[in-house]
């Protein structure tokens, strides 16, 4: 199923050739050739990125694709809150919303990551990384590259 109003390209062949062996497909809605899977055999798991700038129309086509496949999982990336199209997933429970905080390292994320790269780091080492860097993951293994006992 063909959706139009898609930008550029975002995946390359060998991420295709991956998922197929994966039985995933991931489609980057913002690529001018973006098509929905026609059929649903060949795959478990559709990941779709870009769908922050889609209109109603996208949305009202992706709702109605979705919906009759309830053995399949989809994973929907985008840059903003879903669109209340989507809603009634949500509210079934058939959909779960990540932002961005939920992403975010606490202490115990933290202390768990420098543990499993041989990092040491006192429990007040810990809750400053934490406080300084925000919880950001990229700020964390910085500092754990930083204060690993090979630098």
């Amino acid at each position: 199923m063909r959706i139009s109003g898609a930008r550029s390209a975002c995946f390359s062949s060998a991420h295709r050739a991956a998922s197929a062996k994966r039985r995933s497909r991931k489609r980057c809605a913002a690529a001018p050739d973006f098509a929905l899977p026609e059929t649903a055999d060949d795959w478990s798991t559709l990941l779709i990125d870009d769908l922050q700038q889609q209109d109603d129309a996208f949305w009202r086509t992706l709702c109605d694709y979705i919906r009759p496949r309830a053995g399949k999982k989809f994973i929907l990336l985008s840059r903003g809150t879903p669109p209340g199209e989507l809603m009634a997933f949500q509210y079934t429970g058939l959909m779960t919303v990540l932002d961005a905080d939920a992403l975010l390292f606490d202490c115990r994320d933290i202390r768990a990551y420098f543990d499993a790269h041989g990092v040491a780091a006192t429990d007040t080492e810990i809750a400053a990384i934490q406080k300084r860097s925000s919880g950001y993951p990229l700020a964390v293994v910085i500092a754990a590259r930083c204060m690993a006992p090979d630098k």
